[in-house]
């Protein structure tokens, strides 16, 4: 059985079992982000101002969908540190399968943290910067 963790804090966890049968779970937009380039790819921001600007621009114009994020394990320090107050909080398990047929209409996605930008990335927004075409980039996502 392949599981997915969520941690929270003690303070949430009475928003998480607000009522019999029903787990609630946070989900954000990504304008609501902290950083506004964690849930799109990576750039290299020592990139020319037209680059980064026109990255932005097509950022901008992705169409914001409610997003949440999981853990793998139930045991990662970081998560435990950060999402469940210094490890007061709680971690929920979810069963993947369960929770795909429950929810056919949500996409599970792994994601890769990775030390570089994407080499495909910087191409597309150089190649839309350059022909001042914002299509050109989304055209490729």
């Amino acid at each position: 059985m392949k599981m997915l963790f969520k941690y929270f804090s003690a303070e949430s966890i009475e928003h998480v079992f607000i009522r019999d049968e029903h787990v609630g779970i946070k989900c954000s937009l990504p304008q609501d982000y902290n950083d506004p380039f964690e849930l799109f790819l990576g750039v290299d921001l020592d990139q020319e101002t037209e680059l980064l600007a026109t990255y932005r621009e097509v950022v901008e114009e992705i169409p914001a969908q409610l997003t949440t994020c999981f853990s793998k394990s139930p045991v990662v320090a970081p998560m435990w540190a950060h999402y469940a107050n210094n490890h007061s909080g709680y971690v929920i398990g979810f069963d993947v399968v369960q929770f795909q047929e429950l929810f056919p209409e949500i996409l599970i996605h792994d994601i890769t943290y990775a030390d570089r930008p994407s080499e495909a990335l910087v191409g597309f927004t150089q190649m839309a910067a350059q022909r001042k075409s914002k299509r050109e980039f989304l055209r490729t996502f």
